[in-house]
């Protein structure tokens, strides 16, 4: 992945009780229709992409990385790895778990390219009963052919990998379940120097549900419910900080030492790496979103407004209300109040100016003017 990029998950403060899929039969769900791109942010264009591949096939997607301004990566459920190009408009399916000598049909969860044509993917042991994979370990894979062939091991240790940050061909870095994990939730650091052969794995200090790195320049983090570490030296070493929020709903630096974390009501912002925050004016209640810097001042805070079905009581993601700032951070000017875009999925910054968000349905493709 680009040194300057940012690869993250858009977090949800209420996830577990949200309704994300494409307009059904009820009505009250997302419909892409709704979704006006000219009325989204004023310095942004963003431009709503469907697959070029039948919705029917197409699981759902866990992961993307943009090795490039319009070349990336996405894995899914059921062994899916597909290759999107055009900026986001060609999609070209490499891996699936539907054909009869599939590589695996392990739901993959993460992928990582460090440079065009050589990456690496994990997935998940927790299969179906009859599955031949079932308690085989997490499998990892591996190209340097740009996916057009694949390298499997599986890894006893680890019952998923979470996700992956790699640095050259041996050195990597991976958030995983291991096999020792008391719960979902209980996840650890895994660092290996020999491209995946071995795993040298230690225990994090709280459960977290949203096991994602980022990187701003040579540090890397690592978000969990009040705390979050980073590294400057690829992993060797780890310093951890805390936070003024109790449980972390959008976590994002734009550089080493600027960053932001919104709550559930509330929203900081630190100029030392953690060290000290100070609280912002920013609107937070009701859920959590996507925030990006194009620098230390521009920025854009995409909050998810959730809404509640009147007959059954069921909250969804209703669209998000869009902010900008032109001071970094000391106040936001509201674009839109609740656009009509559902902006959930893997998001993706392969430059400053240039970002997606990739869902089953569709990609959201920004591009700063």
């Amino acid at each position: 992945m680009n040194m300057n990029s940012v690869k993250f998950w858009i977090l949800f403060g209420v996830i577990g009780t949200l309704v994300f899929s494409s307009c059904d039969d009820d009505g009250f769900d997302f419909n892409i229709a709704e979704c006006k791109p000219e009325e989204f942010l004023d310095n942004w264009s963003m431009e709503v992409i469907q697959p070029n591949i039948a919705s029917n096939f197409l699981p759902q997607l866990n992961n993307a990385d943009f090795t490039t301004t319009s070349v990336g990566y996405a894995v899914g459920e059921l062994g899916t790895l597909i290759r999107i190009s055009g900026d986001g408009a060609v999609w070209e399916v490499q891996l699936t778990g539907q054909e009869t000598d599939a590589l695996t049909v392990q739901a993959l969860l993460s992928v990582d390219f460090f440079a065009e044509d050589q990456g690496f993917a994990g997935g998940s042991d927790i299969l179906p009963q009859f599955s031949e994979e079932r308690d085989s370990g997490a499998v990892f894979l591996s190209t340097v052919d740009a996916g057009m062939t694949w390298e499997r091991r599986y890894v006893d240790e680890v019952r998923r990998f979470m996700d992956l940050e790699f640095y050259n061909p041996l050195l990597g870095l991976a958030l995983v379940l291991p096999e020792s994990a008391g719960s979902n939730s209980d996840y650890s650091i895994a660092r290996t120097e020999d491209g995946g052969e071995t795993w040298a794995i230690e225990d994090l200090p709280e459960e977290f549900g949203f096991p994602r790195f980022q990187r701003a320049s040579n540090r890397i983090f690592i978000p969990m419910n009040r705390r979050f570490r980073f590294s400057d030296d690829r992993g060797e070493t780890w310093t951890e900080r805390t936070t003024p929020v109790n449980s972390i709903e959008v976590f994002y630096f734009a550089t080493p030492e600027v960053g932001f974390v919104v709550g559930e009501t509330t929203a900081f912002r630190t100029t030392d790496g953690g060290q000290n925050w100070e609280e912002m004016p920013l609107p937070v209640e009701g859920g959590g979103g996507i925030m990006h810097f194009v620098d230390e001042n521009q920025g854009f805070f995409l909050r998810s407004v959730i809404s509640q079905e009147p007959e059954t009581g069921i909250n969804y993601l209703s669209g998000v209300q869009t902010l900008e700032t032109q001071d970094g951070g000391a106040t936001w000017t509201v674009v839109a109040e609740e656009s009509g875009c559902l902006v959930n999925g893997e998001v993706t910054f392969p430059s400053s100016v240039i970002g997606y968000v990739v869902n089953p349905n569709a990609i959201y493709r920004f591009v700063k003017q």
